[in-house]
């Protein structure tokens, strides 16, 4: 019998469960599961879940239910809040004529990808100021 996968939008039934069914379906060492547990931590803070007082609402199912309810609300409403920000800062047209600048010659590129390109130039410069050979 295979065992239901959560998705996004569903709950799961107990904390426990939740972290029995990360660990279970990713057979890593040690270290991964250290990061594993570390990503559930962050989680659980993200929807304003206290990871300290996890037993406690686990203990009774209908606070635990009410809990992840409130805190994926809360998360959701964060989540599209800085996915609409992100959006609105790449669609956004520029004010100024000039574009990102070099802050060591301080020159203008038409675009991100161009600075990335003008500053490697700057990192294959030995102290000298010259290019180097190798």
């Amino acid at each position: 019998m295979d065992r239901p996968s959560y998705r996004n939008d569903t709950l799961p039934s107990s904390p426990s469960s939740t972290v029995r069914g990360i660990t279970a379906r990713s057979k890593v060492s040690r270290g991964q599961n250290k990061c594993i547990s570390i990503h559930i931590k962050d989680t659980l803070k993200n929807c304003h879940i206290p990871p300290d007082q996890l037993e406690v609402l686990a203990a009774y199912r209908d606070t635990w239910r009410a809990t992840c309810k409130h805190g994926l609300a809360i998360f959701r409403s964060n989540h599209t809040v800085g996915a609409e920000n992100m959006c609105g800062r790449r669609h956004a047209v520029s004010t100024s004529s000039s574009g990102p600048t070099c802050h060591i010659s301080y020159r203008v590129c038409a675009s991100d990808f161009g600075l990335c390109g003008h500053l490697r130039s700057h990192a294959q410069q030995t102290p000298s100021g010259t290019a180097s050979s190798s």
